[in-house]
């Protein structure tokens, strides 16, 4: 009954909307109970593999895949490499069949799908691999990807070590971040620091210092955190300058550096400034802190981004409790000052201000309660 319901996918697939993803569910499910029941029926295991892949081979809506990245629920290794040698096999025949033709037929992507399927169901990246290969024997920067993440996650460092070299172009920094991954998980860590150094240079970010000084003996570390400190304090952009000077240490120069250059955190990324406002706040250093939550302020304000209000709500509510608190904001404009210009330039913004009064009614409500209202 089981595998009736399976290959009777079609009349639900063509007959509902299955825009929730629900009818493909139930069929995967479906799969995987009847790889459980026919475990458990004494039929030859060799007839198995064959039985499977005309399931496979017969889905036209992609959701039998579960047949083969579960089938070691019923197939053996032995099973299993047999049923994979059949799909390399026929694979092998369609792209002979092919060799005159301007495209690949799509039936080989397919075949290509259900090994890289049965690769997950052995544990074997070499399936998928070699899957690839048949097809394309000079593989793309993706396609090497794919190879380097699946050897990885199948512990053998070493085998996605040859699909690193050379230059990915515009995925170069993928390409290095999985060749220093592989170095370092081969032992080979002064091998990948330079790798790890390079790419903090290129793009710099707190991910990337973090990276290269975690394999970096104890005796080097200074020495690194030095250059890392000179680099930031020569990068255009104050947000990722203050970011890495925070990280090294330096918390002075960077929040001179976002005082200095106020401006120029408008447009930047919201979540990354709320990362770095929110390190300032556990540093107590309120001028930098106020830098950021006024720039990020006013540029929703001035966008009139109305999505993100209640967001822009918050960041004024922290501005106020800074200021109430009598934090020293000096040489930077009062919170009177900015407060009365804000309410000049955009008082005619309602919804803006009618979020702040809701945080605003909000946060007495919880001060009234069992807690203290604390600003995320």
């Amino acid at each position: 009954m089981k595998q009736a319901f399976i290959e009777a996918d079609e009349q639900w697939f063509e007959h509902a909307d299955d825009s929730g993803a629900d009818i493909g569910n139930a069929v995967r499910s479906a799969c995987r109970h009847w790889l459980q029941a026919a475990a458990k029926c004494e039929t030859p295991a060799d007839v198995w593999p064959d039985r499977v892949m005309r399931l496979y081979l017969e889905d036209n809506y992609g959701a039998r895949e579960e047949l083969l990245r579960s089938a070691n629920l019923l197939l053996g290794e032995s099973a299993l490499r047999v049923l994979a040698g059949q799909f390399e096999a026929r694979m092998a025949k369609v792209l002979a069949g092919a060799s005159n033709l301007p495209r690949l037929p799509h039936e080989v992507f397919h075949l290509s799908a259900a090994l890289s399927l049965l690769s997950e169901a052995l544990g074997d990246p070499d399936v998928s691999v070699r899957a690839v290969l048949q097809y394309s024997p000079v593989p793309n920067e993706l396609q090497k990807q794919t190879f380097v993440q699946a050897y990885l996650d199948a512990d053998r460092p070493e085998d996605a070590l040859p699909w690193l070299e050379g230059n990915w172009a515009d995925n170069e920094e993928t390409r290095e971040g999985l060749l220093a991954d592989t170095l370092e998980r081969l032992g080979r860590f002064e091998a990948s620091e330079p790798v790890r150094r390079h790419m903090l240079e290129e793009h710099p970010s707190v991910f990337h210092l973090r990276q290269w000084l975690q394999h970096l003996p104890e005796a080097n570390q200074a020495d690194a955190l030095a250059r890392a400190r000179q680099m930031a304090l020569g990068l255009s952009d104050p947000a990722t300058a203050a970011s890495l000077l925070i990280e090294v240490g330096d918390i002075d120069s960077a929040e001179a550096r976002l005082m200095a250059e106020s401006e120029n955190l408008r447009e930047k990324d919201f979540y990354a400034l709320e990362v770095l406002a929110k390190a300032l706040r556990a540093r107590e250093r309120w001028r930098g802190e106020t830098v950021i939550y006024r720039a990020l302020l006013l540029d929703i304000l001035t966008r009139a981004y109305a999505k993100a209000y209640r967001h822009g709500a918050r960041y004024w509510a922290r501005l106020c409790e800074i200021a109430e608190f009598g934090a020293v904001l000096a040489p930077l404009r009062s919170h009177e000052d900015f407060a009365a210009e804000v309410r000049h330039r955009h008082g005619r913004k309602p919804a803006f201000w009618a979020q702040v009064d809701e945080r605003r009614d909000g946060t007495a409500a919880a001060e009234n309660g069992d807690g203290a209202f604390e600003f995320d």
